[in-house]
C-alpha cells in the first residue's frame, strides 16, 4: 500500500471549501444569538411565570433536547412544505438550528436564575426594585 496523495486537486476548489466554512460559522453565529434571545426569555418565563407557561416551556425543551438536531431541520424542511410552509434550505437550517440552541441555553440559563440566593432577590425586593429590575439585576 504506496499511497501518493495529490494535493493539487484541492487546490481548484479552495473558494468553494471557503465559502462554504464562512457559511457554516455565519448560520453557527446567528443561530447562537437568536437562541440566546429564546433561552434568556424562556429562561426567564420558566422561573418567573406561571405554571401553565411552565409546562409549555418544559415541553419545547424536552421535544427539541432529545431529538436530533439534523432531525428538526429534517422536518422543517421536508414535512413543513405539505402544509404549505415553504423555507429555503438556509432559513430551514437556521430556524432548526437556533430552536435547537434555545432549548439547551433556556435550562442552562434557567441554573444561573435559580443559582442566585433567595436573600439577594429579598434584598432586591426591599430595596424597591420591580420584578423586571431583580431579574436583570439592576
Amino acid at each position: 500500500m504506496n499511497y501518493t496523495l495529490q494535493y493539487g486537486q484541492v487546490w481548484l476548489y479552495i473558494p468553494f471549501l471557503i465559502d462554504g466554512a464562512l457559511l457554516s460559522l455565519q448560520i453557527a453565529f446567528l443561530a447562537f444569538c437568536g437562541g440566546l434571545l429564546l433561552g434568556t426569555v424562556f429562561a426567564s418565563l420558566k422561573t418567573f411565570g406561571g405554571k401553565v407557561i411552565n409546562r409549555v416551556i418544559d415541553g419545547y425543551v424536552t421535544f427539541f433536547m432529545n431529538t436530533p438536531q439534523l432531525v428538526q431541520i429534517y422536518f422543517l424542511y421536508f414535512a413543513l412544505p405539505d402544509v404549505g410552509i415553504l423555507l429555503s434550505s438556509y432559513m430551514a437550517v437556521l430556524i432548526g438550528m437556533t430552536l435547537n440552541a434555545g432549548a439547551y441555553l433556556t435550562e442552562i440559563q434557567r441554573a444561573g436564575f435559580e443559582s442566585v440566593r433567595k436573600t439577594e432577590m429579598e434584598a432586591a425586593e426591599v430595596l424597591g426594585f420591580s420584578r423586571a429590575q431583580q431579574v436583570r439585576g439592576t
